[in-house]
């Protein structure tokens, strides 16, 4: 089973839902002036993007492990190819469209 998948679905869920912002690499060593600085609109869209790149990957690596198992292909050697098609575009879009400064 891909507990990796499923761990990330949780954390997506954390962030987002259960308002653990502190998960959010960045957001838990700012200073308490710059979190008080960020908006509440600018959370929510940070903490969307977080957990819908979580979900993504972690949705991704559940269907990938269970067709690769169909197929009896070994899986480890394409969960960095998952990762990476996931994150890179959500890296660029959170960095563009999320300004925090």
């Amino acid at each position: 089973m891909s507990y990796g998948g499923l761990i990330l679905i949780i954390l997506g869920a954390l962030i987002h839902y259960g308002k653990c912002y502190d998960l959010i690499a960045g957001y838990n060593t700012m200073t308490k002036e710059k979190k008080e600085k960020i908006t509440k609109d600018q959370l929510t869209k940070l903490s969307r993007a977080m957990k819908n790149m979580l979900w993504g990957m972690g949705f991704s690596l559940l269907a990938g492990y269970f067709a690769f198992n169909y197929f009896n292909v070994y899986f480890s050697h394409f969960v960095p190819i998952i990762m990476a098609a996931w994150m890179i575009p959500y890296i660029i879009y959170m960095r563009m469209k999320i300004k925090m400064d």
